[in-house]
């Protein structure tokens, strides 16, 4: 049925061609699911070929999302199929969506998974980290976008502690600060922000650079956090006063 299809590609028109762009990316993005990738991409390729063939200008505003939806499910295909010179492809379709797209939340976030996807190189943490900075500085910050970058500090703090460090101290002072009603975002920075100077605190400066986020905190609460924040808190500056030997 594609082939009898792509015989009349010449008489496309641009509905025409959304219609089967979508077809086939519904396909590929379901074999995507199933981790079946190398034939996702197949189908994903074929996608993007239709609705490239046409013209940009012609095309509607849901087929320029379709387009951006097409092309991250094709990197998200690539980099399962854990192939070098896939990986590659992946890196190049990054490129192209950021010099379209530039710091948009999807773009950075593929970007970081390329990233954790090199498995037979060092993990990059100063890139990883550099990435997250155009995050904080770029993204709309609402619920569900503020636990997505919780959870890259924390996988970066898997790697490196003090980079993750900084993350979470930007987006504390640059970002949740700034908000109005910030409270449940605070409580849980700040815990975690405690939890993650566990690791350091054999590191005199971290300790400095903890006591300078949590003072611009304290300078910019209109009212006190919650006894159970407050309660871990006092656990973890305990801990930090009297480490326990868990071995």
């Amino acid at each position: 049925m594609f082939k009898k299809s792509m015989a009349s590609k010449e008489y496309f028109d641009p509905n025409t061609a959304e219609s089967l762009a979508d077809v086939l990316y519904e396909l590929g993005k379901d074999l995507l699911g199933k981790q079946q990738f190398s034939i996702a991409v197949k189908w994903l390729d074929r996608a993007g070929e239709v609705l490239g063939a046409q013209e940009l200008d012609r095309l509607s505003m849901d087929a320029t999302e379709l387009r951006t939806s097409i092309t991250e499910s094709r990197i998200k295909g690539l980099l399962g199929l854990k192939d070098p010179a896939a990986t590659e492809k992946a890196r190049d379709l990054v490129d192209a969506l950021e010099q379209e797209n530039g710091d948009k939340l999807i773009v950075l976030l593929l970007r970081l998974e390329l990233l954790s996807s090199a498995t037979n190189e060092v993990f990059d943490s100063t890139s990883y980290s550099d990435i997250l900075r155009r995050m904080t500085l770029s993204m709309q910050l609402t619920e569900s976008n503020f636990k997505l970058i919780m959870y890259h500090i924390r996988k970066l703090k898997d790697k490196n502690p003090s980079l993750a460090c900084r993350a979470l101290d930007e987006l504390i002072q640059l970002r949740i600060l700034r908000v109005d009603d910030n409270e449940g975002w605070v409580e849980k920075a700040v815990v975690t922000r405690l939890w993650m100077a566990v690791g350091q605190r054999d590191i005199p400066e971290s300790l400095d650079t903890l006591e300078t986020v949590l003072s611009a905190i304290v300078d910019n609460l209109e009212k006190p956090v919650s006894s159970a924040a407050t309660q871990a808190a006092h656990t973890v500056s305990q801990y930090l006063k009297h480490p326990i030997d868990r071995h």
